[in-house]
């Protein structure tokens, strides 16, 4: 069965899974109840809808329209439930390396409230410091292989990426064990 999580899925998955990991650990104490909803929920037709940050720029006139390669990339990602701007829901923060053609190797960074609302905004930096802005539109995962399928949204971006705009869609798995994920896909960018 697959869950429509397209968007902050890998973000939501990832924080509803901490949830459990911290809600088991001496730190915080969450009741079998709350826990069990939360922990269900992405497994059970759960659905997340990332709002965009701002509006994408499609009709302004620039550039070329180019595919962008993510070969595949890995990194961390944690949840911080003492982010009071979150409260009760936790920080997702997602980092990591990787390679993409127009960009060389970048760094990523992604991260935003795990409450199913907020969106997850991210940053890829470009080998010479440009940077690409985007948010998780959604995430599906396909429950018998465990595969993730995302789609991000380019709303933007600085030096030769201002007034990016584009779709990038990624896939790969979420390590609950270990804490990381790796992904990999591709897109369109018009700069």
């Amino acid at each position: 069965m697959r869950t429509n999580v397209f968007s902050f899925a890998l973000f939501c998955l990832f924080c509803l899974f901490a949830v459990l990991m911290v809600a088991c650990s001496t730190e915080e104490q969450v009741s079998n109840d709350i826990l069990n909803t939360s922990i269900e929920a992405p497994v059970d037709n759960y659905y997340f809808n990332g709002q965009p940050p701002e509006s994408r720029n499609d009709n302004l006139n620039v550039g070329v329209t180019k595919t962008i390669k993510f070969f595949e990339s890995d990194g961390p990602f944690e949840l911080d439930f003492t982010n009071e701007l979150c409260t009760p829901a936790p920080y997702l923060s997602v980092y990591g390396y990787g390679n993409a053609s127009h960009i060389g190797r970048y760094q990523v960074v992604n991260g935003g409230c795990y409450d199913g609302l907020s969106p997850i905004l991210g940053v890829i930096t470009a080998a010479d410091g440009d940077e690409i802005h985007t948010y998780i539109a959604s995430a599906v995962q396909d429950m018998l292989t465990g595969i993730w399928s995302y789609h991000y949204v380019i709303y933007n971006g600085t030096g030769r990426f201002e007034n990016a705009y584009g779709d990038i869609y990624m896939t790969g798995t979420l390590d609950f064990n270990n804490w990381v994920w790796t992904l990999g896909g591709e897109g369109t960018i018009t700069y």
